[in-house]
Order: structure tokens, then sequence, then C-alpha cells
């Protein structure tokens, strides 16, 4: 499950930012920047699901003062 998650999420990620790159807003209207934040903030959402689905071996967390 974490596997199908982490591919969803990746699959996901490259089309938000593909989409963002391709249909880049007009930054000079409160719209646009808007619009833009809302972008940013779905693409740390999608770094996030990544990060949490990635298997335990690649990303090792632990207490580092034990």
């Amino acid at each position: 499950m974490r596997i199908l998650s982490l591919i969803l999420s990746t699959i996901a990620f490259f089309s938000t930012a593909f989409y963002a790159v391709a249909e880049f807003p007009d930054l000079t209207t409160a719209g646009g920047v808007l619009y833009f934040l809302m972008l940013v903030i779905l693409l740390l959402i999608f770094i996030t699901a990544i990060v949490l689905s990635l298997p335990s071996g690649i990303i090792k967390f632990g207490n580092k003062f034990k």
C-alpha cells in the first residue's frame, strides 16, 4: 500500500509541477499570486506524502542523542 501511495504521490507531484510551469499565472494580479501560492502548498503536500511513503530503509529517523 505504501508503494502505491508513493507512486500516486510522485505522479501527482510531477503533473502538478508540469501544469504550474506550463500555465504560469500572472503574478501582477492578486488572483495570480493566490493561485501560485495554492500550487506551492499543493506541491509541498505532495512532497510530504512522498517522504512519508518512502520505504523505511531509505530515510532513517532515529534518536541521534542515544
